[in-house]
């Protein structure tokens, strides 16, 4: 009887909870199949071959949350709470699901391989169960390739290749990514890493405080052995500033650095207007070999004058004499010759100044001690010279440096005049402050840029951090 009752306890749970646990263990094998099918050692993914800049993650959804759970995206969204709104929108418009970390992941799995290519852009991943169900569903339902072999939902055109998914609003680039080379998944650590890599060298980001920065540039710089002094002679309200060991130095960085750019529109309607400058005032050139006269230069953007209608850049530039010069006067007063320029002094600083667009814009040059000067006002010339020297020498062959706060409150000085002047499509001046000027706020708090960079057998290593707040920042010596 005991026996008998032992069975028909068991029969009643098997009936009660069986099924659940059938469930279960199914759930159990799908998720297990799930995660195999996501991570499964394979390339990394594909783009087309002559892309112009690739972004790589390993475990892009990570990377998202972890980035965004930073005290750098926390002081962000302080003014900006959801600053992909309108990204996040559109997919939900187009998909019905609203993009996010763990949705990422479910649907289309860890791996992201975004590129630019021939002025458009597109994605590849390698999605798990779901997605692949979800595929084969639309088939059932009727949905057919094109003449290509391509599918199109929700404006975008789509492919499948080695159980990679390949995802472009422009088909030419799916039909680029099915025939390129795999990208191998031995190069990647596999970490939640965000790698870009451009023609002109390669950057990773990390998602940790301050967001670190490594990589290379395929370049080479002028090495020295008695690093660099200038960095910290800026004034504290400088925007940005560029220290290298010569002008030719900075131009080299800053050409590789503006290559992902320059198939950007914006890149294109605003790269001519430096040689436009030239041309307009018939600028000379520099004294002959004044380069083999300097051991250091250091460039910095200062501000941006917007009272004007049109936004004035106010710049200014040091160069550091080399030890064994043995000349007078500073070698850039031939190029404002042109100009007729007039002498002038700082406190003693013996200079001379050209006009260019009265006071708003000139070309100032001075001595002091053993740099040469130059800004593009009379005012920064003053605040420059009155700036306390930091003396502080680092072991480094560049160095940049961005003032966030500056860059935000420029920003937003420069869509406040947008906006009054009419320039934003359908948006008045208190629109654009709203919609626009709460991001260049959020700009303002995130800091501080600081990265340095060294000459090394394979090129240029460099390295820093991209938000470091203001407060953490070394004072001055």
């Amino acid at each position: 009887m005991a026996a008998t009752g032992e069975k028909a306890r068991f029969r009643r749970f098997v009936r009660r909870w069986g099924i659940l646990l059938g469930v279960c263990l199914a759930l159990g094998v799908l998720a297990a199949l799930d995660r195999h099918l996501k991570r499964a050692d394979r390339p990394i993914g594909f783009h087309p071959a002559d892309a112009a800049c690739v972004a790589v993650s390993a475990d892009f959804p990570s990377f998202c949350a972890r980035l965004a759970a930073s005290d750098a995206a926390e002081r962000f969204m302080s003014e900006t709470p959801r600053p992909f709104e309108a990204f996040e929108l559109a997919v939900r418009k187009a998909t019905g699901v609203r993009p996010t970390p763990l949705r990422w992941s479910v649907w289309l799995g860890p791996r992201l391989v975004w590129s630019r290519w021939n002025h458009t852009q597109g994605i590849c991943v390698h999605p798990g169960l779901l997605l692949r169900l979800a595929h084969s569903l639309r088939v059932l339902g009727g949905a057919r390739p094109n003449a290509g072999g391509l599918y199109s939902f929700a404006g975008q055109f789509y492919a499948w290749r080695d159980r990679f998914l390949i995802i472009s609003p422009a088909p030419e680039y799916v039909r680029a990514a099915l025939e390129a080379s795999p990208l191998d998944a031995a190069s990647f650590d596999g970490s939640d890493r965000l790698c870009m890599r451009w023609a002109g060298g390669t950057v990773q980001i990390s998602p940790e405080p301050n967001i670190p920065v490594t990589g290379m540039l395929n370049t080479t710089l002028t090495p020295a052995d008695d690093g660099l002094l200038l960095k910290d002679d800026w004034p504290e309200t400088a925007l940005f500033s560029l220290t290298t060991h010569s002008l030719a130095d900075a131009s080299d960085i800053c050409r590789i650095a503006r290559r992902p750019l320059e198939n950007n529109s914006i890149y294109n309607c605003l790269a001519p207007l430096t040689g436009a400058v030239r041309d307009r005032w018939a600028l000379e050139s520099p004294a002959e070999n004044w380069p083999t006269h300097v051991a250091e230069c250091s460039l910095a953007l200062m501000d941006v004058d917007t009272a004007g209608t049109v936004p004035i850049p106010e710049w200014g530039a040091m160069l550091r004499r080399a030890s064994s010069a043995g000349v007078s006067g500073h070698p850039w007063k031939p190029v404002i010759a042109p100009l007729a320029p007039v002498d002038y002094a700082w406190n003693g600083r013996e200079g001379a100044i050209a006009t260019l667009l009265g006071e708003k814009f000139a070309i100032c040059l001075a001595e002091d001690g053993d740099r040469w000067l130059a800004t593009s006002r009379q005012d920064l010339m003053n605040d420059l010279l009155a700036t306390e020297r930091a003396g502080a020498r680092i072991n480094a062959d560049a160095a940049l440096q961005i003032n966030w706060d500056a860059v935000g409150r420029a920003a937003e000085k420069i869509l406040r005049k947008a906006g009054e002047l009419q320039l934003v499509p359908e948006m008045n001046a208190q629109e654009v402050d709203v919609y626009l000027g709460k991001y260049a706020r959020s700009i303002a708090r995130l800091g501080r840029l600081r990265i340095v960079a060294h000459v090394r057998h394979d090129g240029v290593a460099f390295e820093g951090t991209l938000v470091s707040p203001l407060e953490e920042v070394p004072a001055r010596p």
